[in-house]
């Protein structure tokens, strides 16, 4: 993708997370009124999680954006509550590195999927 791709990528996706955190701090205060549909706003988060996930070099935000959603969801519908869970940060951060360190390692310096343009001779 070129640079002005990305900017402009980047920029609606961040106009569309302020609209969206406006949205639901008016439903918090009591100006907006969202109704049941505002307790799917983790779903944010996983799909954020799958577009990254499958852009070479974005992977590991992209679970990250994953497990967020997920844990989001889980306490939005009172499967347990963020107070309880805050060790599934710890173990995630474990699996990354672990992921990390047995992801191959590139000539270049990359692990996973490598988007370095291939060197000459």
């Amino acid at each position: 993708m070129n640079a002005q791709g990305d900017t402009f990528g980047r920029l609606f996706t961040g106009l569309i997370i302020v609209a969206l955190g406006a949205i639901f701090l008016g439903d918090n205060l009591g100006f907006l009124d969202v109704g049941s549909i505002g307790r799917f706003w983790p779903v944010i988060f996983v799909l954020l999680g799958i577009g990254s996930i499958f852009r070479p070099g974005h992977r590991g935000g992209g679970a990250w954006l994953l497990f967020l959603g997920a844990l989001f969801f889980l306490h939005t519908f009172r499967y347990f509550r963020l107070h309880e869970s805050w060790p599934l940060f710890i173990v995630a951060a474990g699996v990354g590195m672990i992921w990390r360190s047995v992801a191959p390692a590139r000539a270049c310096g990359c692990t996973g999927v490598c988007t370095c343009a291939p060197k000459e001779p």
